[in-house]
């Protein structure tokens, strides 16, 4: 894989007023580097079911990436629904 990757922007949601993510980000002298995200960053805002609409989006991407700072039931809906459509997740 390589390239970019985008999301079109018509499918972006701001919310405002919500803890943010929180990590740390440390490139080693041998020039990999390392990412330390805290579990839980983005919990709040989120709803208990996705809708349709959402998860369509997902199913149609060419890769998804799970992220462990949103709710873990979040990262289920969308995993069954990418498992299903045979989308690559990382």
């Amino acid at each position: 894989m390589g390239g970019l990757a985008f999301i079109p922007y018509q499918h972006i949601r701001t919310k405002t007023n919500l803890r943010k993510l929180v990590t740390e980000e440390m490139l080693q002298l041998d020039g990999h580097n390392s990412i330390i995200i805290v579990d839980g960053a983005n919990m709040i805002g989120w709803p208990e079911k996705m809708i349709d609409d959402e998860l369509e989006i997902v199913r149609n991407a060419g890769v998804v990436q799970l992220q462990r700072e949103i709710p873990h039931s979040i990262n289920i809906q969308v995993a069954k629904a990418v498992k299903r459509a045979v989308v690559p997740v990382i």
